[in-house]
């Protein structure tokens, strides 16, 4: 090899030290650096101990700090702590809550430095019940749920038609009581999560309990047909479009100058027909 030779190679090895050195400089740099930052989500003093739950009335606190925890044990990666203050999984916690408590309508998670969590709970509040009259098969799927008992399995519908939770057996009619008659629910195949025109339903049902018709139950029929019972023993038939303001002004004229005294003789009142009115006797 010639002396100009030497000298290129040479010089080509001294460019490929240079390089790998500057990659093991860049290496042990970022190492150090991301054992720093890993250090900093290690420290005892930012790791999450303290769980507030505020605005909980009838959830357990226990049982949402439980859950909460349950959320944040573990690792990213198997390298971060999710129980550090810095980075623990906000969105998921408020995610798995909504998940595991059907009576949480709104969950907001926040830090609090160094070392807690405040949870802030808004639950859904008992409007009215979603019922089944399927004894044999609901009996089995859902004995072990709370307040199901041989009768009838009730659930609590909130102001906003969502069907959240099992409710206990009542023995008066505290809530008005909606069913699905005919079709896959009826026959047990499975519980709505919302009730569609829950609210148009519930105020025609107030409606008329204030003017002294005691509606305790409501029966989803097919076609979109619904069946307001009254604890007299009658009902009022309605389709869920109609217009339920001009069914009730009809309801009070049909009650007041038509059916009058014979209201323990009535069988149904027929209210889908605008202003034409349709009623029969027993």
């Amino acid at each position: 090899m010639t002396e100009k030779g030497d000298i290129l190679a040479s010089s080509r090895r001294l460019k490929r030290k240079r390089i790998l050195f500057r990659a093991a400089l860049g290496a042990a740099g970022f190492l150090v650096s991301f054992a720093a930052v890993s250090a900093l989500f290690y420290i005892p003093a930012l790791r999450i101990k303290n769980i507030v739950v505020r605005g909980n009335s009838i959830l357990e606190s226990a049982e949402i700090i439980s859950a909460v925890t349950q959320t944040i044990n573990g690792k990213y990666v198997g390298i971060f702590p999710k129980d550090s203050i810095l980075v623990f999984p906000k969105e998921k916690i408020s995610a798995e809550l909504a998940k595991k408590f059907g009576r949480i309508k709104r969950v907001s998670v926040k830090r609090g430095f160094p070392d807690s969590l405040s949870v802030t709970i808004e639950e859904r509040k008992p409007t009215a019940l979603f019922c089944q009259e399927n004894k044999q098969n609901y009996a089995a799927n859902f004995a072990s749920k709370p307040g199901v008992g041989n009768e009838n399995v009730c659930y609590f519908i909130d102001q906003d038609g969502i069907v959240f939770e099992p409710a206990p057996n009542f023995s008066d009619n505290v809530y008005v009581k909606f069913y699905a008659e005919g079709g896959e629910a009826a026959s047990g195949a499975g519980i709505p999560e919302k009730i569609s025109g829950f609210k148009k339903m519930m105020w025609f049902a107030e409606a008329a309990r204030n003017s002294g018709v005691d509606i305790i139950k409501v029966a989803m029929a097919k076609e979109r047909m619904k069946k307001f019972y009254s604890s007299e023993g009658w009902f009022i038939m309605l389709n869920e479009n109609d217009d339920f303001q001009t069914a009730f002004e009809n309801l009070k004229l049909a009650l007041g100058e038509k059916i009058k005294d014979n209201r323990k003789y009535l069988e149904y009142l027929d209210l889908r027909f605008g202003n034409k009115l349709f009623y029969k006797y027993k």
